[in-house]
């Protein structure tokens, strides 16, 4: 009889322990289900925020907008620029090759600062994105 009893209450607290960790998986799965919920919610509040304040900026914000991009072989920089000039004229940017073939791999600080000085100067092309095979230029010297 006491072999039964023990195999009955075996089962029993089998049962009980696989209810509970049916239980707790049911509720987690509704739990990440509703955070899932939650979340792409806030994702779509923030993609129409972002359209809206992408349509509501002004040129003028970004007027005086210079990136120098250094471009390097063999990483697909050509395409980048390729990318650049297609959407220059619908993003109202200037794209500016630097042409420096021949040129040293490094650049004076006066030829530097001279590089600096124009390209932040030529307001007339700003916004601006200029590409090429730049040596380093140390902007804070």
């Amino acid at each position: 009889m006491l072999p039964r009893l023990v195999r009955v209450m075996q089962t029993r607290h089998v049962a009980g322990v696989l209810l509970a960790v049916s239980l707790t998986a049911i509720f987690g799965c509704l739990h990440l289900l509703s955070e899932v919920a939650r979340l792409d919610d806030a994702r779509v509040r923030l993609e129409t925020a972002v359209i809206r304040l992408q349509k509501d900026q002004e040129v003028e914000d970004n007027d005086g907008l210079v990136v120098i991009y250094n471009k390097v072989p063999k990483t697909g920089s050509t395409t980048l620029a390729g990318m650049a000039y297609e959407l220059c004229q619908e993003n109202r940017f200037n794209v500016i090759m630097i042409d420096t073939k021949g040129r040293s791999k490094t650049v004076f600080l006066s030829d530097q600062m001279r590089f600096i000085t124009n390209i932040t100067s030529w307001t007339e092309k700003k916004p601006a994105l200029y590409h090429g095979h730049v040596a380093f230029i140390d902007f804070s010297r």
